[in-house]
Formats: C-alpha cells, sequence, structure tokens
C-alpha cells in the first residue's frame, strides 16, 4: 500500500510540474514578464485577465520600451556588434556620459554589484537578454527543482521559451543580437 502511495505521490509531482510548465509557457507566448524589467524597459501593469485573480488585485506587467534607458541598449549592441568592443571597453565608454547612459540601478545586496556604475558584467547581462529583440523569452535559466547544485545557470538557447511574435517594442533587431552574440568567438584571447 505504501509503495502504491509513493507512486501516486510521485505522479501528482510530475503532473504539477507539467501543468505549471505549461501555464509558463502560455504566460510567455502572451507576452507577459516574468521578474525584474529588463535594462532598458519599464514594467507597464495591467490588470489580470482572470476575474477572481483581478478582483484581488492581482496584476500582470508587460514591457514598455524606457526613453531613456532604451537607446543605452541600443548603443550597447552597436558597439558590441559592429565594433566588436570587449565588455570592459564598452563599460568605460558608457561610464564616460553617465546621464546619456545611465547606469543600471544598484542592487541590493552584497560585492561588486552595488557598484552604481557600468561593469563588464553589467553589459554582459544586457547583451545576453534576449528581451531586447521585442520578443518575451523564458527558461533562460535553470531552477532549482530541474537539477540540484545548477540553479542559475544559462540553459542553452535550444530550451530557450520564446513568444511567437514580438510582444513589445524591440531596442534591437534579432540580426544585431546574433551578431552581438558572435562576437565572443572572434575575440577569444584577444585584447581590446
Amino acid at each position: 500500500t505504501r509503495r502504491v502511495k509513493q507512486a501516486i505521490a510521485e505522479w501528482y509531482v510530475l503532473n504539477m510540474l507539467e501543468l505549471s510548465w505549461g501555464g509558463l509557457k502560455a504566460h510567455t507566448s502572451q507576452g507577459y514578464n516574468i521578474g525584474k524589467p529588463p535594462y532598458g524597459y519599464a514594467a507597464e501593469r495591467l490588470r489580470h485577465p482572470v476575474k477572481a485573480k483581478a478582483h484581488e488585485g492581482r496584476t500582470k506587467h508587460r514591457l514598455v520600451a524606457d526613453p531613456v534607458r532604451g537607446p543605452a541598449v541600443t548603443q550597447i549592441f552597436l558597439w558590441r556588434g559592429m565594433h566588436r568592443l570587449g565588455y570592459d571597453e564598452i563599460a568605460t565608454r558608457l561610464n564616460l556620459d553617465p546621464t546619456r547612459y545611465p547606469p543600471p540601478d544598484p542592487i541590493v545586496g552584497e560585492g561588486r554589484r552595488r557598484v552604481g556604475a557600468w561593469t563588464g558584467s553589467s553589459v554582459r547581462e544586457v547583451l545576453d537578454n534576449p528581451k531586447h529583440t521585442g520578443y518575451m523569452v523564458w527558461n533562460r535559466r535553470k531552477r532549482g527543482h530541474q537539477a540540484r547544485g545548477v540553479a542559475g545557470r544559462v540553459n542553452p538557447p535550444t530550451a530557450w521559451v520564446w513568444s511567437p511574435r514580438p510582444t513589445h517594442e524591440p531596442l534591437v533587431t534579432r540580426e544585431l543580437f546574433t551578431a552581438a552574440s558572435t562576437v565572443g568567438r572572434f575575440r577569444q584571447g584577444s585584447r581590446t
């Protein structure tokens, strides 16, 4: 009896994971953002489409281009994709004019992420985010339940879930995103 109950419990867990995965895929295809908006965008709060959740005051978020930070994202991609500059060189150029290229908001926490200025890692974070192409993308990083000890690592692009069509204003084209992504292969072992 115990083994039968264990098998039923395991089935419920797997079924719940599949249902939640399907819900997050639908959420992505409808163009709703999960988590903090990426640099260059702001979150537009919308009334929840489910009446019961809307009655509770819950909302969903779509991405809207930030008029100040959006052009900075486009410039970062141009420097990387067209001029093949490194992350640190781009960060140096951005820090020369902080009013034109405002740095990302410092994250509350410890370490180098509280700098309040552009760093090579903050530039890489902008360049690695495919949401700047106007498509909503989910499952870029592993979660704790997928594989223990590897939560936070980047999934291969084949595992990413893309919306079938653009859902918000793009800051870069898919071609420029691809060009900026492939620069690393040409820069291995080189200096700026």
